[in-house]
């Protein structure tokens, strides 16, 4: 198996700042700590081993993005591109069955209408390898 390419901070950065500048929002980090926590929690190992796979980090990022809402504005969105950023990182592109999918399964779990299990199966099954 590859080694996994796993996100920056630089990367989660350059995302919100995108997003924030496509929304015309002034950006700001109200958790910098919440952020970075949010940034490592895939990374999560046991006796040199990932806790998760591929599909269960993507999911992470975006559950933790979304519940440490680590910026004032644009945490579903940086959520949602983080994801998908990953997932192409490691050789996998995201197929959405229509524009705003990703979005809507976004909100489905941040409104606790799906868990992190959820969209974990959500990335795997909508994932195809490049």
């Amino acid at each position: 198996m590859k080694d996994i390419v796993f996100l920056r901070m630089e990367d989660l950065l350059l995302f919100y700042h995108e997003e924030m500048k496509q929304a015309g929002a002034k950006p700001h980090i109200r958790d910098k700590k919440a952020l970075d926590s949010a940034l490592h929690a895939p990374q999560a190992t046991f006796q040199g081993k990932f806790l998760m796979n591929i599909f269960e980090m993507a999911a992470t990022y975006a559950n933790s993005i979304c519940f440490n809402h680590p910026f004032l504005d644009g945490n579903k969105r940086v959520a949602a591109i983080s994801a998908i950023a990953f997932l192409y990182l490691n050789g996998y592109e995201l197929n959405e069955r229509h524009k705003e999918e990703l979005a809507d399964t976004i909100l489905l779990l941040v409104n606790k209408k799906l868990q992190k299990s959820d969209l974990t199966k959500y990335f795997k099954t909508h994932s195809t390898k490049l």
